[in-house]
This record gives C-alpha cells, sequence and structure tokens, in this order.
C-alpha cells in the first residue's frame, strides 16, 4: 500500500463553479523522497494532475506542488499525495520551448504566449489572433524598469517547469542598487498571466510619492472599444476615436471605512462612489476591455499596504496602465501584481471572463499526516 506524504484540503468559498482550476501548495516532505514516482489523487482514488518541484528552501524538504482541480461552488476536497505513480491523460499541457537569450514560449491547443528573459510578454496569440502590438513593461517614476540583474551568472530562474504551471523570476538588483524582482506566471488550464513586481525595503524602500506602472499595449482592431469596471455598482462604457479616447478609473481604497472611486471619460468626471468598506473593495479591483473580436480582463491581485491609489487608464489606442501610488515610505519589501486574462470572441459586456474568479481563489490547505 502506498504510504501518504500529505493530505491538501480545497475550498470553494465563493460559490463560483470552477473548471480545472490552478492551484499551488507547499507541502513539506521528510525524508528522502522520489518526485518521479508520487502522485496526487481524490478521496475516492481518482488521480488529479499534478507537477511537483523542490522549492528555493531546498534543504528544508518544502516542495512546490501546483495542481488543476473542478470544484463545485461551496465543496470542498481533501487530497492525498502519496508514493504511487498513476499515469493522468492531461487533455492541454503547456508545451515550453527555452528562447535563446533566456526566454519562453508556452503552447497550447488554442493559446501562445511568449515571455522574455526579463519576464515581460512579447506575444499573445489566441486561435491566430495576436492581442498584443508590443511588449509589457514595469515603470518606476515613468522610468522603465530594465537589466534587473541576477546575482550570478545562470541567467534567470525557472522556479517550475512543467506541463500545468511555468513560473519565470529574474531577481536581483537594479544598477542603482535597490533590490527588485519581477515574476511572470503562466498556467496550463487558463489563457492568464500574472505578473508580480517587489521592490525596495532595506536601504533603499519605496517613497512616499513614487509609482508603479504596469503596462500593456493591446492590439486594437476596430475603432469602438467597450469597458467596463468593478468597484461594486459596476460602470460600462465606450472609447471611439475622436469623440471619447481616454477613460480614467481612479480608487482610494486604503482609508477605512469607505473606498473611493471615480471614473473620468474623455477628461470629464462622470463617476464618483464609494464601496461600504474597503474588505468589500478588495475582491473587486478588476476591469475589462472588449473590441471587436477579442477581450482582456485585468485583475489588481496585489496591492501593499503603503500603497493607497491605484490609477486605471484606458486610451483608444489600446495602451492600459495600471498605477499604484506610494502614500507612505515603506521600510519592508513592496509587492504588486496584476493578472491579465486573454479571450476571444465574448458578449460586449465580458462577463464571461470572470476577474472575480482570479481573485477569489479557492483556499488551500496542507493539513498534518
Amino acid at each position: 500500500m502506498s504510504d501518504v506524504l500529505a493530505r491538501i484540503r480545497v475550498k470553494e468559498t465563493h460559490g463560483i463553479r470552477r473548471f480545472l482550476y490552478p492551484l499551488s501548495a507547499v507541502p513539506r516532505l521528510k525524508g528522502e523522497v522520489d518526485i518521479q514516482e508520487i502522485g496526487l489523487f481524490s478521496s475516492d482514488g481518482e488521480t488529479v494532475p499534478m507537477q511537483i518541484a523542490p522549492t528555493l528552501d531546498k534543504h528544508g524538504g518544502h516542495y512546490r506542488m501546483d495542481f488543476a482541480l473542478s470544484l463545485t461552488p461551496h465543496s470542498e476536497q481533501i487530497l492525498l499525495l502519496r508514493t504511487e505513480k498513476k499515469p493522468v491523460a492531461f487533455d492541454d499541457p503547456l508545451q515550453v520551448t527555452r528562447l535563446e537569450g533566456g526566454g519562453i514560449r508556452n503552447d497550447q491547443k488554442r493559446f501562445s504566449i511568449t515571455v522574455d528573459a526579463d519576464a515581460g510578454i512579447q506575444n499573445v496569440v489566441y486561435d491566430g489572433i495576436p492581442h498584443l502590438r508590443g511588449r509589457s513593461a514595469i515603470f518606476h517614476n515613468g522610468s522603465p524598469i530594465t537589466e534587473i540583474s541576477p546575482p550570478t551568472k545562470e541567467d534567470h530562474l525557472i522556479e517550475t517547469s512543467g506541463y500545468l504551471c511555468e513560473v519565470l523570476s529574474p531577481s536581483g538588483c537594479h544598477a542603482d542598487g535597490w533590490g527588485a524582482g519581477v515574476e511572470t506566471q503562466i498556467t496550463a488550464c487558463k489563457s492568464w498571466a500574472q505578473i508580480r513586481y517587489w521592490s525596495g525595503g532595506g536601504s533603499k524602500p519605496l517613497q512616499a510619492g513614487d509609482e508603479i506602472t504596469f503596462r500593456l499595449p493591446l492590439a486594437v482592431t476596430s475603432p469602438t472599444l467597450t469597458y467596463d469596471f468593478g468597484f461594486g455598482n459596476g460602470i460600462y462604457g465606450k472609447l471611439q476615436s475622436g469623440v471619447a479616447e481616454e477613460v480614467i478609473w481612479q480608487t482610494e481604497f486604503g482609508r477605512r471605512p469607505y473606498a473611493r472611486w471615480s471614473v473620468a471619460v474623455g477628461g470629464r468626471t462622470d463617476y464618483v462612489g464609494e464601496a461600504a468598506t474597503a474588505a468589500i473593495f478588495q475582491p473587486q479591483r478588476w476591469f475589462h476591455l472588449v473590441d471587436s473580436d477579442k477581450a482582456l480582463a485585468v485583475a489588481i491581485t496585489r496591492i501593499p499596504p503603503a500603497c493607497q491609489q491605484m490609477k486605471a487608464t484606458i486610451n483608444i489606442a489600446g495602451d492600459i496602465d495600471v498605477v499604484f501610488r506610494m502614500e507612505k515610505v515603506s521600510p519592508y519589501s513592496d509587492t504588486f501584481s496584476v493578472c491579465y486574462h486573454f479571450l476571444n470572441d465574448v458578449p460586449a459586456i465580458a462577463a464571461a471572463t470572470n476577474p472575480q474568479s482570479i481573485l477569489l481563489p479557492p483556499t488551500v490547505e496542507v493539513l498534518p499526516t
């Protein structure tokens, strides 16, 4: 009989049906473990698609485990990591190609994404339709964050490499000495790209007034764009060349008990409001942009405590900026992250992209064995 190495409890707590939802856990495995000979199983013995690899803490016995699980609303499952290996047929795995210079290309049946050595997204293609007209980028006070030099010559670290999840994570220091890192994570089953940026801390913290900007240039193919924002009561609108060419959504979400927001279209403030509490506002940081044949959903997945203001700007050319403004000096490292969800052929009010599912993932807990 196989030994149980770890028990994993997964709960769906938000009333959302999940189909092969990408999840991660970090179990601690004791003793010598051959990760090529272990598998993940549901309580009724069904094999769960999974990949596992040691974390950076190689001597602590911790492993990062990525898996995909389907869940009904408000359901719970107990998974068993066992010393037993059963083949599992996974319908659409990541096909990973290493590129010259340290980048990667991830291909699936319908979706392909290329990430360069600095973890910037260079290219996205969905059903043969290109979604970008340039590289994604991150800016610090308007200057592009480039040349993040890793501490060794081993180029850039692939934390997890496999058919379910790919994480490209260069880190080190900028030329002026302040620590920084970028991480781009791609998962099978979903056309998501999650980008995380961390900066500052120690002797070089971010200052009050500093701004971190995430930029994505979309390949727009229609003269009219539809957008909507998620902050309690949805705001929908259109951008049209020569009429309203830019929309700005600003938020102040850290001053309890209210999270204030406003929307300005074409330089005119059309909407102002507030969510009842900051806690309610937290899972509602998202927006869509839709043209004639494709859509993008953006979920703001991580805002550090020292950041009290966020601004999202969309223009008719397809340029999207998400700007985080620091309100005070933070002595700690600050982490920002956004998740881009690329889709084709969606309705004008692109509810099918469902960014709430990104912002409200199921809970994952490693239980004692």
